[in-house]
């Protein structure tokens, strides 16, 4: 029997094909497939450190831990074993990940600098700890009441943008308009320097 890391790709993805598909006919019994599973769990590790170098650990294992998570579906194991080039297909699923994580904190970057609490919690306390930055805006979003934290979740973490939000809470684009550039307002009034 050969050794896991000696196995092709097409071995590699039947073996884990076989896995989930005994899973599903005996579901909380052991299976013994733990050596495919660890043997892809690795490879998708190397792929990640290498195309990510730059990135923090933590990232990298978030990344490798989705694409397990996606392996766990039969149509995505079957749909790597249609492509000519399994090893490409996970190597581009794990960018597309990345590029996910990055827009995501891009967004949530933008989101705090739109408001402008990023550069006037700089001003107050320039050598202000991230874990007191985070309490601060914790607190003043604790002080707004749903409807305004409901309106920044959509328009800032969902990246919606105004005639979206509007149409999805059942109110005129103008009354959106408004109460989104009061409640900036109010943030930003909280968070310049005295």
């Amino acid at each position: 029997m050969t050794a896991p890391a000696d196995w092709s790709w097409p071995e590699l993805l039947a073996r884990i094909d076989d896995e989930i598909a005994r899973r599903a006919d005996s579901p909380g019994q052991g299976t013994g497939g733990d050596a495919a599973w660890e043997e892809i769990q690795r490879r998708i590790r190397r792929y990640a450190d290498r195309l990510f170098p730059w990135a923090p650990v933590a990232d990298r294992e978030d990344l490798v831990a989705g694409a397990l998570l996606g392996l766990q579906s039969p149509g995505r194991v079957r749909r790597m074993q249609a492509v000519e080039h399994p090893a490409a297909y996970l190597v581009q699923t794990l960018r597309h990940a990345m590029t996910d994580l990055l827009r995501r904190r891009q967004r949530e970057r933008e989101a705090l600098s739109h408001v402008g609490l990023l550069a006037t919690l700089q001003q107050q306390r320039p050598v202000q700890t991230a874990a007191a930055k985070a309490d601060a805006l914790r607190h003043a979003f604790s002080l707004l009441d749903a409807d305004q934290r409901e309106l920044l979740r959509l328009r800032f973490w969902e990246d919606l943008p105004i005639a979206d939000i509007a149409s999805r809470l059942g109110l005129p684009y103008s009354t959106v308009a408004k109460r989104l550039f009061r409640v900036l307002q109010a943030l930003r009034q909280r968070f310049r320097p005295s």
